[in-house]
């Protein structure tokens, strides 16, 4: 595989923009593990869980934001048809946005506690500024995918990182506690979506105003998105960030700071090696998909097991010195994560060997089946972790079956893949 990438991207202007927007998003993620060690001495696990329950609330609505045509905008061959998708999608967004500032505004008061945000009350206004900044750049970056502008995705990627670390430095030291780890998420999320717009409307490769005949055409063509991949944004966001929300509401603020932490410790390796090798992994298997199902299995066997191993090689070791490698890194305070790291190696192995080849069962048509298992990693995951704490089992423990349960759901996700992979085509 690594041969085929490096064929591809000496001969490919797009295979040589997407490695530059893979090292531009693993730089932007680098930027953000190293400034860690200091913001954990600018502000408490406390107010880092706050930022986690803003960042799990964030993430849900902003999946829906557009209601998934965003991911409709590379599609059209017609530049006509491309750009209504992308005025749709700005348009769903803007709307989003609105009915997010005014239920928040009027409502957030005894919504936000119910979903286990109580700690955001006070701080509602800054819910709809996440949810814009979050939903403009990625409609947009779906732009910059069409057009091919892989470099300024890739200098946005890096914005986000610099602007956002240095705005949570910036404010962590003046002293504004949560409020400054909330504000730099915010620069971080719209860093990038001054340079995108513009990209959108250069006279070269800009959208144009194709008419509300032509945006609502575009809205009944690909209703599909709304229909089937927004149900899956939707479980896959609760999946990932749901956990977060759940451990502030029982265990409170604290718990969701450490938890935090070690996800973002343990999130290095699958975002840096996971990220590069699933992109080279999507250009190749949907290829293989079409044209020798037989390659496509070899593939990705390889692929996971090889992962494997280096999860392996790299959680292993981890989980035996986490707590004292964590305190000495981060502070005394935060020794609690170095614990949830030991306890969250298995899930921390599948989800490394296993993410990167998360796209199969989408890539052979069968998005029933993805969303079957995105319902299937809920209960395992953060349905097993409400459990725990209605039970009364305390934060380690609970984690613990929480990461075997997420461990059980990717091995459940690479099984079928790998089998609907020698089953042909899909049901009509």
């Amino acid at each position: 595989m690594l041969k085929t990438l490096l064929a591809r991207i000496r001969e490919s202007k797009v295979w040589s923009g997407i490695l530059t927007l893979v090292a531009g998003t693993a730089a932007a993620r680098v930027i953000t593990v190293a400034v860690s060690p200091l913001l954990t001495r600018l502000y408490t696990p406390a107010e880092f869980g706050v930022l986690s329950v803003y960042i799990g609330v964030v993430a849900m609505v902003a999946s829906v934001a557009s209601l998934r045509y965003d991911l409709a905008i590379p599609l059209p061959d017609a530049p006509k048809e491309g750009s209504a998708v992308l005025m749709l999608s700005l348009g769903v967004v803007s709307c989003v946005t609105l009915a997010v500032a005014v239920a928040v505004g009027f409502g957030g008061g005894w919504a936000l506690p119910a979903i286990g945000a109580e700690a955001l009350v006070p701080l509602w206004w800054t819910l709809p500024l996440g949810v814009a900044a979050s939903g403009l750049y990625e409609t947009l970056s779906y732009w910059g995918v069409r057009v091919q502008d892989y470099r300024r995705l890739a200098r946005t990627k890096l914005s986000q990182g610099v602007g956002g670390a240095a705005t949570q430095v910036g404010l962590g030291l003046a002293g504004l506690g949560p409020i400054g780890l909330i504000v730099g998420d915010i620069v971080g999320r719209g860093s990038g979506v001054l340079s995108l717009a513009l990209l959108a409307g250069s006279p070269d490769r800009g959208a144009r105003w194709p008419g509300w005949e032509a945006v609502a055409a575009a809205a009944r063509r690909f209703s599909r998105f709304p229909m089937y991949s927004m149900p899956s944004s939707v479980l896959n966001s609760v999946g990932l960030y749901g956990p977060a929300l759940v451990l502030a509401g029982i265990y409170g603020p604290a718990a969701a700071g450490w938890f935090a932490l070690s996800q973002r410790v343990a999130g290095v390796g699958v975002a840096l090696l996971g990220h590069a090798i699933g992109q080279a992994y999507l250009g190749e298997a949907a290829l293989l998909a079409r044209t020798d199902r037989a390659a496509l299995r070899t593939l990705f066997r390889s692929i996971a097991t090889k992962l494997f191993l280096v999860g392996f090689v790299i959680f292993i070791p981890l989980a035996v010195i986490a707590p004292q490698l964590v305190e000495t890194v981060f502070g005394q305070e935060w020794r609690t994560s170095g614990d949830l790291l030991r306890v969250l190696t298995p899930f921390s192995i599948c989800q490394l060997a296993v993410s990167p080849l998360s796209q199969t069962l989408n890539l052979l048509e069968r998005q029933r089946t993805q969303l079957v298992w995105e319902v299937l990693r809920l209960v395992l995951g953060p349905v097993a972790l409400v459990g725990c704490g209605l039970w009364g089992v305390a934060l380690v423990p609970a984690l613990a079956v929480y990461s075997v349960g997420m461990a059980v759901s990717y091995l459940v996700l690479l099984s079928i893949s790998h089998a609907f992979i020698g089953a042909g085509q899909p049901p009509a």
